[in-house]
């Protein structure tokens, strides 16, 4: 006997739970309401590592040594960042589902979203570049992302790639060496966290590795070096290296790492763009399409931001 469709019982859809380490369980995120929006537009962000001096003094003489001059060489104080948006589109027919909330249903998607859109902006930047070489204020490619050109100290010793353990050691070591000394982030793709893992050069703590004041953000695991260093894994990050570098393009066998200083992340009110579902029908297809989107920048300590290619095929020859 055929069944009639009220007899349709429709489940819960399964959460949408994002991978762990990735930038937004690492990162300090604030989040913005509808009301505070207005920054959306254009930013310029302040960063403590920029402009200063520092020296030590001798207690028995006139003589000092300089820990950090970013004073006799000019170092910017703020450096603007144009916000970029993330938008998702829902699409169903008239026809089917009717009880279902696709307004609700779109905003869970572009949350679930939202992670991966971040990661992947931070590292390949595709909403900075679209502006570069253009003219106007404000300034086009303004925005610093990990494989931008030029932008980062390429630590790499042999062409082919480094040693998995050396790169690392590297990374530790000019983080290290930034201005004042605290503490940085090490960016991956899960396919290198995967390796690295596997021979104990980073491991999984029973703590939050954020900075931020939120207590309720710093429950949880984080994924870390054996010094402490937190690990971001992308599911955005695609292992390419900086642009113009040799050997950019990730391979089987070898991708890049970057450090950075500590990483922001600012993300506006999720929107419905179109709330009245009467003008979100197709007429020719009586479909629907409904869109959320919202505003986002994420953008990181520019005191270091240092780039290394790992041969992961020599993990073990070290």
């Amino acid at each position: 006997m055929a069944k009639d469709d009220k007899d349709l019982v429709i489940t819960e859809p399964h959460k949408l739970e994002p991978y762990p380490f990735g930038i937004l369980s690492v990162a300090s995120v604030m989040d913005y309401t509808e009301d505070q929006d207005h920054w959306a537009r254009y930013t310029a962000h302040e960063y403590n590592t920029k402009a200063f001096r520092a020296t030590l003094l001798s207690t028995y003489d006139n003589t000092s040594y300089t820990l950090y001059d970013g004073v006799s060489t000019p170092t910017p104080r703020f450096l603007e960042y144009i916000p970029f948006g993330i938008e998702v589109e829902d699409f169903g027919s008239t026809f089917s589902l009717l009880a279902q909330d696709r307004q609700e249903r779109v905003l869970k998607i572009l949350d679930g979203i939202t992670g991966k859109a971040v990661e992947r902006e931070l590292w390949s930047g595709d909403s900075a570049k679209i502006g570069s070489g253009t003219t106007g204020s404000p300034t086009p490619n303004a925005n610093n992302y990990l494989t931008k050109s030029g932008a980062s100290t390429n630590l790499t010793v042999t062409s082919a790639g480094d040693n998995p353990r050396l790169a690392l050691a590297n990374l530790e070591k000019n983080l290290a060496a930034c201005p004042i000394g605290n503490r940085g982030v090490i960016h991956m793709s899960r396919k290198t966290a995967s390796v690295l893992t596997g021979v104990g050069l980073l491991q999984r703590v029973d703590f939050q590795a954020r900075l931020d004041s939120d207590d309720v953000n710093k429950k949880g695991q984080a994924l870390v070096t054996v010094l402490g260093t937190p690990i971001v894994v992308g599911t955005g990050y695609s292992g390419d290296g900086p642009v113009g570098a040799t050997g950019a393009t990730a391979t089987a066998s070898a991708e890049w790492m970057f450090a950075t200083g500590y990483v922001d992340v600012h993300l506006g009110a999720k929107k419905v763009i179109n709330e009245d579902l009467a003008r979100s029908v197709v007429p020719n297809t009586n479909d629907v399409h409904i869109r959320a989107a919202r505003t986002a920048a994420v953008h990181f300590e520019p005191c270091c931001h240092y780039a290394v290619r790992v041969d992961l095929s020599t993990i073990n020859n070290f």
